[in-house]
């Protein structure tokens, strides 16, 4: 789906446009993967697309720019978040790889490399320069906004969520192997530890 903006008693599509795909041609619109903003800049607004591309816009989506020409990956984007504390630093994950921009999107570098990674969310501490992603391949945290990993388990996660009033406080869907059931794992110190 691309963006839309929310007009009194309709819905206006806002981009982005102009999506370079694999063969070089250019589709009409964008089919958005993953949307994410910035509390102390509203305006600010990032959207990762199906063909492994990212867009900019600074003006609440009334115009775009590709942040990814140089990315060098086709994959869809499975998971993007921008730092609470240093707005100009993003991370985004595809099949195999986990990206980062210190520069707002105009420069990635590669920090987390994985056949099957497939991440599928990744959540950055408001406070310090913790991060966790979970995967297919497991959960894994860094202390330094990406620059060294920890592999806190092995398993398959899926969604990650934050205690609104505590933001050490995290909740993750776990499953073990293909045929177990689905588990809720908590943790209280930003995933050191993991109960269930």
């Amino acid at each position: 789906s691309s963006f839309l903006f929310a007009q009194p008693n309709s819905w206006v599509p806002a981009g982005p446009y102009g999506v370079n795909v694999n063969n070089g041609a250019y589709a009409i619109q964008s089919p958005i993967t993953q949307l994410a903003g910035h509390e102390s800049f509203p305006q600010m607004l990032v959207a990762a697309t199906q063909y492994g591309e990212i867009y900019k816009s600074q003006d609440g989506g009334q115009t775009w720019e590709n942040q990814s020409l140089s990315l060098g990956t086709s994959r869809p984007i499975s998971a993007l978040e921008i730092s609470p504390t240093q707005p100009n630093i993003i991370f985004m994950g595809s099949q195999s790889r986990l990206f980062k921009s210190i520069d707002g999107g105009a420069s990635w570098s590669t920090i987390l490399q994985i056949d099957n990674l497939r991440i599928n969310e990744i959540l950055v501490h408001p406070n310090n320069q913790d991060v966790l992603v979970s995967s297919a391949k497991g959960l894994f945290r860094s202390t330094n906004h990406g620059q060294n990993w920890t592999k806190l388990d092995e398993a398959h996660y899926f969604d990650i969520a934050q205690s609104p009033t505590n933001p050490n406080e995290c909740y993750f869907l776990k499953k073990a192997f293909n045929s177990a059931p689905l588990q809720l794992i908590q943790s209280t110190d930003f995933g050191t530890t993991l109960t269930e």
